[in-house]
Protein backbone atom coordinates (compact mmCIF):
# COMPACT_ATOMS: atom_id res chain seq x y z
CA UNK A 1 0.00 0.00 0.00
CA UNK A 2 3.28 2.21 0.31
CA UNK A 3 6.19 2.89 -1.86
CA UNK A 4 8.48 1.36 0.70
CA UNK A 5 5.99 -1.82 1.09
CA UNK A 6 6.35 -2.27 -2.89
CA UNK A 7 10.05 -2.22 -2.43
CA UNK A 8 9.73 -5.07 0.00
CA UNK A 9 7.66 -6.97 -2.35
CA UNK A 10 9.53 -6.38 -5.06
CA UNK A 11 12.84 -7.87 -2.60
CA UNK A 12 10.43 -10.82 -2.13
CA UNK A 13 9.53 -11.10 -6.17
CA UNK A 14 13.12 -10.55 -7.32
CA UNK A 15 14.27 -13.56 -5.03
CA UNK A 16 11.92 -15.60 -6.16
CA UNK A 17 12.25 -14.98 -9.70
CA UNK A 18 15.99 -16.13 -9.35
CA UNK A 19 14.81 -19.21 -8.16
CA UNK A 20 12.53 -19.89 -10.55
CA UNK A 21 15.14 -19.24 -13.14
CA UNK A 22 17.37 -22.03 -11.51
CA UNK A 23 14.80 -24.48 -12.27
CA UNK A 24 13.78 -24.69 -8.25
CA UNK A 25 10.02 -24.41 -6.85
CA UNK A 26 9.21 -21.52 -5.51
CA UNK A 27 8.96 -21.92 -1.71
CA UNK A 28 9.07 -19.29 0.75
CA UNK A 29 9.11 -21.31 4.31
CA UNK A 30 8.79 -17.72 6.77
CA UNK A 31 6.44 -15.54 4.56
CA UNK A 32 5.35 -12.80 7.28
CA UNK A 33 2.42 -11.64 8.58
CA UNK A 34 3.54 -9.30 11.04
CA UNK A 35 6.69 -8.08 12.32
CA UNK A 36 8.78 -8.67 15.66
CA UNK A 37 8.41 -5.12 17.34
CA UNK A 38 5.05 -2.91 17.34
CA UNK A 39 6.40 0.16 16.16
CA UNK A 40 6.38 -1.64 12.23
CA UNK A 41 2.90 -1.92 11.94
CA UNK A 42 1.88 -4.29 9.44
CA UNK A 43 -1.75 -3.48 8.10
CA UNK A 44 -4.06 -6.53 7.15
CA UNK A 45 -3.98 -4.79 3.21
CA UNK A 46 -0.55 -4.83 3.25
CA UNK A 47 -0.42 -8.88 3.87
CA UNK A 48 -3.16 -9.21 1.41
CA UNK A 49 -1.15 -7.55 -1.22
CA UNK A 50 1.65 -9.17 -0.50
CA UNK A 51 0.07 -12.91 -0.62
CA UNK A 52 -2.10 -12.12 -3.91
CA UNK A 53 1.02 -10.69 -5.71
CA UNK A 54 3.59 -13.71 -4.95
CA UNK A 55 0.84 -16.54 -5.88
CA UNK A 56 0.17 -14.26 -8.72
CA UNK A 57 3.77 -13.91 -9.80
CA UNK A 58 4.47 -17.81 -9.55
CA UNK A 59 5.11 -18.69 -5.63
CA UNK A 60 4.18 -22.50 -4.81
CA UNK A 61 3.95 -22.58 -1.04
CA UNK A 62 4.66 -20.90 1.95
CA UNK A 63 3.99 -20.61 5.62
CA UNK A 64 2.79 -17.82 7.96
CA UNK A 65 5.45 -16.24 9.97
CA UNK A 66 4.08 -16.29 12.29
CA UNK A 67 0.45 -17.59 12.30
CA UNK A 68 -0.32 -17.50 16.01
CA UNK A 69 1.61 -16.15 19.10
CA UNK A 70 2.88 -17.70 21.96
CA UNK A 71 5.57 -18.49 25.06
CA UNK A 72 8.37 -20.74 25.04
CA UNK A 73 9.76 -22.79 27.87
CA UNK A 74 12.21 -21.04 29.35
CA UNK A 75 15.80 -21.50 28.20
CA UNK A 76 14.02 -22.18 24.48
CA UNK A 77 15.52 -18.69 22.62
CA UNK A 78 13.31 -15.74 23.32
CA UNK A 79 10.23 -16.34 25.99
CA UNK A 80 7.72 -14.61 23.90
CA UNK A 81 6.78 -14.83 19.91
CA UNK A 82 4.29 -12.43 19.09
CA UNK A 83 5.42 -10.73 16.18
CA UNK A 84 1.68 -9.19 15.25
CA UNK A 85 0.23 -13.02 14.54
CA UNK A 86 -2.99 -13.24 13.36
CA UNK A 87 -4.28 -15.42 16.89
CA UNK A 88 -2.56 -13.68 19.30
CA UNK A 89 -0.92 -15.89 22.46
CA UNK A 90 -4.20 -15.14 24.80
CA UNK A 91 -6.16 -16.75 21.83
CA UNK A 92 -7.35 -13.22 20.59
CA UNK A 93 -7.92 -12.94 16.72
CA UNK A 94 -6.33 -10.21 15.68
CA UNK A 95 -7.51 -7.85 12.46
CA UNK A 96 -5.03 -9.42 10.01
CA UNK A 97 -6.72 -13.16 11.12
CA UNK A 98 -9.84 -13.13 8.02
CA UNK A 99 -7.16 -11.89 5.76
CA UNK A 100 -5.01 -15.09 6.34
CA UNK A 101 -7.98 -17.35 6.68
CA UNK A 102 -9.19 -16.10 3.35
CA UNK A 103 -5.77 -16.62 1.66
CA UNK A 104 -5.70 -20.32 3.40
CA UNK A 105 -8.92 -21.12 1.77
CA UNK A 106 -8.70 -19.50 -1.59
CA UNK A 107 -5.38 -21.68 -1.94
CA UNK A 108 -6.94 -24.94 -1.08
CA UNK A 109 -9.61 -24.61 -3.57
CA UNK A 110 -7.49 -23.79 -6.01
CA UNK A 111 -3.78 -24.70 -5.62
CA UNK A 112 -4.30 -27.89 -8.36
CA UNK A 113 -4.46 -25.13 -10.89
CA UNK A 114 -2.20 -22.54 -9.19
CA UNK A 115 0.55 -25.20 -8.91
CA UNK A 116 1.38 -25.34 -12.72
CA UNK A 117 0.36 -22.41 -13.77
CA UNK A 118 3.00 -19.91 -15.63
CA UNK A 119 3.64 -16.70 -14.88
CA UNK A 120 3.21 -14.64 -18.57
CA UNK A 121 5.57 -11.83 -19.08
CA UNK A 122 7.45 -10.03 -22.05
CA UNK A 123 9.43 -7.90 -20.29
CA UNK A 124 12.89 -9.62 -18.67
CA UNK A 125 15.62 -8.28 -15.81
CA UNK A 126 18.93 -9.31 -16.67
CA UNK A 127 21.03 -11.38 -14.20
CA UNK A 128 24.52 -11.75 -14.35
CA UNK A 129 25.55 -14.43 -11.90
CA UNK A 130 29.21 -12.98 -11.59
CA UNK A 131 28.05 -9.30 -10.51
CA UNK A 132 26.22 -11.33 -7.49
CA UNK A 133 29.10 -13.40 -6.88
CA UNK A 134 31.30 -10.54 -6.19
CA UNK A 135 28.69 -8.82 -3.71
CA UNK A 136 30.39 -11.28 -1.21
CA UNK A 137 34.19 -10.31 -1.59
CA UNK A 138 35.27 -8.51 1.44
CA UNK A 139 39.04 -8.35 1.20
CA UNK A 140 41.34 -6.13 -1.43
CA UNK A 141 38.46 -6.02 -3.52
CA UNK A 142 36.00 -3.93 -0.85
CA UNK A 143 35.77 -1.21 -3.15
CA UNK A 144 35.00 -3.38 -6.41
CA UNK A 145 32.63 -5.14 -4.24
CA UNK A 146 30.21 -1.62 -2.77
CA UNK A 147 30.37 -0.33 -6.78
CA UNK A 148 28.71 -3.76 -8.02
CA UNK A 149 26.48 -4.43 -5.05
CA UNK A 150 24.91 -1.20 -6.37
CA UNK A 151 23.95 -3.76 -9.41
CA UNK A 152 21.66 -5.27 -7.18
CA UNK A 153 19.86 -2.22 -6.12
CA UNK A 154 19.20 -1.39 -10.01
CA UNK A 155 17.66 -4.42 -10.29
CA UNK A 156 15.70 -4.09 -6.82
CA UNK A 157 14.81 -0.58 -7.97
CA UNK A 158 13.70 -1.62 -11.33
CA UNK A 159 11.90 -4.74 -9.88
CA UNK A 160 10.16 -1.73 -7.24
CA UNK A 161 9.36 0.61 -10.88
CA UNK A 162 7.71 -2.43 -12.69
CA UNK A 163 5.73 -3.91 -9.63
CA UNK A 164 4.31 -0.07 -8.92
CA UNK A 165 3.38 0.49 -12.46
CA UNK A 166 1.20 -3.34 -12.77
CA UNK A 167 3.84 -5.07 -14.87
CA UNK A 168 4.71 -8.32 -15.04
CA UNK A 169 8.34 -9.07 -15.65
CA UNK A 170 11.02 -11.86 -14.98
CA UNK A 171 14.35 -12.59 -14.11
CA UNK A 172 16.49 -13.85 -16.94
CA UNK A 173 19.83 -15.63 -16.19
CA UNK A 174 22.35 -13.51 -18.98
CA UNK A 175 24.67 -16.85 -18.98
CA UNK A 176 22.26 -19.59 -19.53
CA UNK A 177 19.38 -17.62 -21.68
CA UNK A 178 19.82 -18.36 -25.09
CA UNK A 179 19.14 -15.86 -27.70
CA UNK A 180 16.03 -17.51 -29.13
CA UNK A 181 14.96 -16.97 -25.16
CA UNK A 182 15.68 -13.55 -25.75
CA UNK A 183 13.45 -12.38 -28.44
CA UNK A 184 10.54 -13.76 -26.62
CA UNK A 185 10.63 -10.37 -24.46
CA UNK A 186 9.53 -7.38 -25.59
CA UNK A 187 11.83 -6.01 -23.43
CA UNK A 188 15.25 -6.95 -21.73
CA UNK A 189 16.50 -4.66 -19.11
CA UNK A 190 20.16 -5.10 -18.22
CA UNK A 191 22.10 -3.73 -14.90
CA UNK A 192 25.99 -3.65 -15.71
CA UNK A 193 29.12 -3.09 -14.70
CA UNK A 194 32.17 -2.14 -16.70
CA UNK A 195 33.03 -6.19 -17.16
CA UNK A 196 30.64 -8.61 -18.57
CA UNK A 197 31.74 -11.91 -20.79
CA UNK A 198 31.97 -11.42 -24.26
CA UNK A 199 29.57 -14.20 -24.99
CA UNK A 200 26.78 -12.65 -22.92
CA UNK A 201 27.78 -9.37 -24.77
CA UNK A 202 27.42 -11.11 -28.20
CA UNK A 203 24.31 -12.53 -27.13
CA UNK A 204 23.04 -9.10 -26.13
CA UNK A 205 23.77 -7.15 -29.34
CA UNK A 206 22.40 -9.85 -31.22
CA UNK A 207 19.08 -9.89 -29.66
CA UNK A 208 18.65 -5.93 -30.13
CA UNK A 209 19.84 -6.73 -33.59
CA UNK A 210 17.13 -8.89 -34.00
CA UNK A 211 14.35 -8.04 -31.90
CA UNK A 212 13.77 -6.24 -28.63
CA UNK A 213 14.60 -3.24 -26.84
CA UNK A 214 17.29 -2.68 -24.42
CA UNK A 215 17.51 -1.06 -21.33
CA UNK A 216 20.72 -0.60 -19.95
CA UNK A 217 21.79 0.71 -16.45
CA UNK A 218 25.69 1.75 -15.87
CA UNK A 219 26.77 3.81 -12.54
CA UNK A 220 23.79 5.99 -12.18
CA UNK A 221 22.64 6.72 -15.93
CA UNK A 222 19.80 4.62 -17.54
CA UNK A 223 19.48 4.89 -21.04
CA UNK A 224 16.61 3.50 -23.54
Amino acid sequence: ESPSGATFLAHMINGMEFVKASGAPTVFPETGVGYWVDDWYVAPGDVDLTFKALIGHGLNGFNFLEFAGGENPRGYGSQYYEWQAPVASDGTLRESYPVVRDIGRFTQAHGEQLLPAEKLYDIAIGSYAPYHALCGVTTKTAGLKNEISKCGEYTLQLGTLFLLGSVSYGIADLETSSVEDMVRWRQLWVVSYDFMGAEVQSKLVEYVERWGTSGHASGSAVSR
